[in-house]
């Protein structure tokens, strides 16, 4: 009863957010892009990595609201994706994407600090790193740390229908779980 009467709000909350939000991304992705000073060296891009990262994640938190169904380990798939599937596994597929545009950004935000900190102590051996050398290397970087991301996250998935350990909502439809004891 309790969902039914908080999932529109909480959905109507994300859709406002997500409107808000992406273009307030765009314009910063602008400003970064178009108004970064040259001295700054490739800081900008780390900057705007972060904020792509950042973008796909509104986009993907756009398609999927997941409203937690307590006590067990559950979410409700919400949003537009309800309008094009009921499948789980887009459900789960989505809301991976999703943690692993959080991580991706985190670890955008970690590789700032050695970049900063090596333009200080060994700028001649920066300016001999090519660009698609760095580019190459952190888009490995990216895809290495997304692959982890989903095999990871695919170890705590389990159908809902085989879900037993907790009390199940009667209406399973769009519902998504997770394993309660970890893998």
């Amino acid at each position: 009863m309790a969902e039914a009467v908080f999932s529109l709000p909480y959905d109507m909350l994300l859709n406002v957010s997500v409107v808000v939000h992406v273009p307030i991304k765009l314009f910063s992705m602008h400003i970064v892009y178009r108004y970064s000073p040259s001295n700054m060296g490739a800081m900008p891009y780390f900057i705007l990595n972060m904020l792509a990262w950042d973008l796909l994640g509104n986009f993907f938190r756009a398609l999927l609201h997941n409203y937690p169904v307590f006590p067990a380990v559950c979410s409700r798939a919400y949003g537009p994706i309800i309008l094009v599937t009921d499948n789980e596994l887009v459900y789960h597929f989505l809301f991976a994407s999703t943690i692993a545009c959080v991580v991706n950004c985190a670890v955008t935000s970690l590789n700032a600090c050695p970049y900063r900190y090596a333009v200080f102590i060994f700028p001649k051996h920066l300016k001999r790193v090519k660009r698609s050398w760095a580019v190459a290397f952190f888009a490995v970087i990216y895809t290495g740390y997304t692959i982890v991301t989903f095999v990871v996250y695919w170890f705590f998935t389990i159908s809902s229908e085989d879900y037993d350990f907790e009390k199940k909502p009667e209406d399973t439809r769009r519902l998504f779980c997770f394993q309660p004891r970890g893998w």
